[in-house]
């Protein structure tokens, strides 16, 4: 007599297997985002203080400021400045900041600063963060109306973010 599986198990096995992917993948997924997001807020933090530290020592954006001058004393995690030294791209994320002041006062100070997150051609969402010199605003926005983005935008509702 020969010993093997029969037909039935395999494909038992098999579609046991499929079943457990399918659930598991959608988990996975969402635990690569988090540590993606995890970098990313890594990152805001530090601009949030590169920004708090240019504000105390000048008091307002400088006229012709860059992004990158007020980004200076740090280093922001796996990615490099572009040639105008307003965007920095990593593997996962685009920073792009605008630095604005007004002409006859600081009260229209502004450093803007969006954050995407692409993948290929498509954004997954969007961070927009405003600094004034008296105060932050700080919006998520699900670009390609994807489930990752519904899930970081409401996760980020939590922490204050519009």
């Amino acid at each position: 007599m020969k010993k093997g599986f029969t037909l039935i198990e395999l494909l038992v096995v098999v579609l046991i297997i499929g079943i457990l992917s399918a659930i598991a993948l959608p988990q996975y997924t969402k635990a690569v985002e988090k540590s993606r997001l995890a970098e990313v807020m890594g990152n805001i933090k530090a601009i949030e203080t590169a920004v708090q530290d240019t504000l105390l020592s000048q008091g307002r954006f400088s006229s012709g400021m860059k992004f990158r001058d007020v980004m200076s004393s740090i280093d922001l995690s796996g990615g490099s400045w572009n040639n105008t030294g307003t965007t920095y791209t990593t593997k996962n994320f685009q920073y792009i900041g605008i630095v604005s002041s007004s002409v006859g006062g600081d009260d229209d100070d502004e450093l803007f600063l969006e954050i995407h997150r692409d993948v290929g051609d498509n954004d997954l969402y969007r961070l927009e963060i405003s600094f004034h010199h008296n105060s932050t605003s700080k919006s998520c926005y699900n670009e390609g109306d994807t489930a990752v983005g519904t899930t970081v935008c409401a996760n980020l509702a939590g922490q204050g973010w519009s």
